[in-house]
């Protein structure tokens, strides 16, 4: 595995819907993998080789999806 990595991404049920209209901006790769890649286990388990950066951006986009940033606290003035 010299110069890629590979990584598990899971899509849930609850972001496949967001994870459908996220695909046909990602590779090509990313594309083909999603689609065969049954819904198992409460999600899609793409196991994903990094082998460029336009992969890497598409597991990141992917992630993004479960893991949403906490919003940030007000700062009392």
């Amino acid at each position: 595995m010299e110069s890629y990595f590979i990584t598990l991404v899971v899509v849930g049920a609850r972001e496949e819907a967001e994870a459908e209209l996220l695909m046909p901006l990602c590779s090509d790769y990313t594309q083909k993998l999603y689609e065969q890649t049954a819904f198992s286990a409460g999600g899609r388990w793409l196991m994903m080789n990094v082998t460029d950066e336009k992969v890497l951006e598409d597991a990141k986009n992917l992630i993004k999806l479960r893991v949403k940033p906490k919003p940030k606290k007000g700062r009392a003035g």
